[in-house]
C-alpha cells in the first residue's frame, strides 16, 4: 500500500533541450500514445510562439522517467517536432517555420525552441512502488482535480 503523505510537488522549468535528451534516452512517457497530426504540430508550435502553453504535470518514477500526466500532447509534439520526426505544414502561421523540419530552422529559431522553459508541476514519489496498478492509482489521484 502506498502513503499518500509522501508524496512532493514542485514547480520546475525544465529547458526543451533537457526533455529532447531525456526522449532520446526514453525517459519520457507519455499517457497517449499515437501518431500526431500536422495540426498537432502546428498548434503546438503557434501556441509557443504566441508565448502560451497548458498546464502540463509529470509524475516521476522510482526509476527518474517521468510520465506527462496532463499537457503531454503539447511537449510531446514539440519534442517529436525538434527530434525531426515532422514538419511544420506549409499554411502554417509562423512564417519562418512554414513547410521546415527543425533543422532546416535559422540557427536563431532552433536556439530559441531548445533554451525555451516549459512550466512543468512535478510530483515525486519519495518511495519506490513496485507494484504498477500501484503507481498508476496514486497518478491518477493527481490529476483528478486538474
Amino acid at each position: 500500500m502506498v502513503d499518500y503523505g509522501l508524496m512532493r510537488t514542485k514547480t520546475i522549468k525544465p529547458a526543451l533541450s533537457l526533455l529532447m535528451e531525456m526522449y532520446s534516452h526514453n525517459e519520457v512517457e507519455f499517457m497517449v500514445i499515437k501518431p500526431l497530426a500536422t495540426k498537432h504540430i502546428q498548434d503546438a508550435i503557434d501556441a509557443y510562439h504566441c508565448g502560451i502553453q497548458p498546464c502540463i504535470v509529470v509524475t516521476e518514477r522510482g526509476n527518474g522517467n517521468w510520465q506527462f500526466r496532463n499537457g503531454g500532447l503539447f511537449a510531446q509534439a514539440l519534442i517529436e517536432f525538434m527530434a525531426g520526426l515532422h514538419t511544420y505544414p506549409l499554411t502554417g502561421t509562423v512564417e519562418a517555420f512554414r513547410g521546415k523540419k527543425f533543422n532546416e530552422l535559422s540557427r536563431l529559431h532552433q536556439r530559441r525552441l531548445r533554451s525555451h522553459e516549459l512550466e512543468l508541476k512535478k510530483y515525486c514519489l519519495e518511495i519506490d512502488i513496485d507494484n504498477d496498478s500501484e503507481f498508476i492509482r496514486c497518478s491518477e489521484l493527481l490529476t483528478a482535480f486538474n
